[in-house]
């Protein structure tokens, strides 16, 4: 089950918020040892962040219960991969369709391949309605 963020009762978003702060310092904890932040800059950051939505595609947030993929869930992304240590400026929240798509690519690099992406995308449909013109 699924619910946006502006559906959710003060207590379900903390609840939810305390156990995504834990569970993801333990996650980035176990992947990039050199963590600069506690489970409660986590929380502070989902506590300032999660009412704006994904700041590459606008959606609303989504919290869920259950296993399923939920493209529109909150996770952490690490803004800048390369940089060695996690810190409270190299992380941010975004949904979790947009953190899969931009992968160990930093916001500079991400941010090309969507512009090369909608050229490419534009190319594409401007070829399909031509080609429909000509029939």
């Amino acid at each position: 089950m699924t619910k946006k963020i502006s559906e959710c009762s003060d207590e379900e978003l903390e609840n939810y918020m305390r156990r995504l702060a834990k569970n993801s310092y333990k996650y980035k904890k176990k992947k990039k040892p050199l963590v600069d932040l506690k489970v409660k800059d986590f929380y502070n950051i989902l506590k300032k962040d999660i009412h704006k939505g994904c700041p590459y595609c606008g959606c609303e947030y989504e919290i869920f219960c259950g296993g399923e993929h939920n493209p529109s869930g909150v996770s952490f992304d690490i803004i800048n991969p390369h940089f060695p240590t996690i810190s409270a400026w190299n992380i941010q929240l975004l949904c979790v369709d947009c953190n899969i798509s931009k992968g160990h690519h930093s916001h500079e690099e991400f941010m090309k391949y969507c512009l090369d992406m909608g050229k490419v995308a534009q190319k594409e449909i401007v070829g399909f309605y031509k080609e429909l013109g000509e029939r």
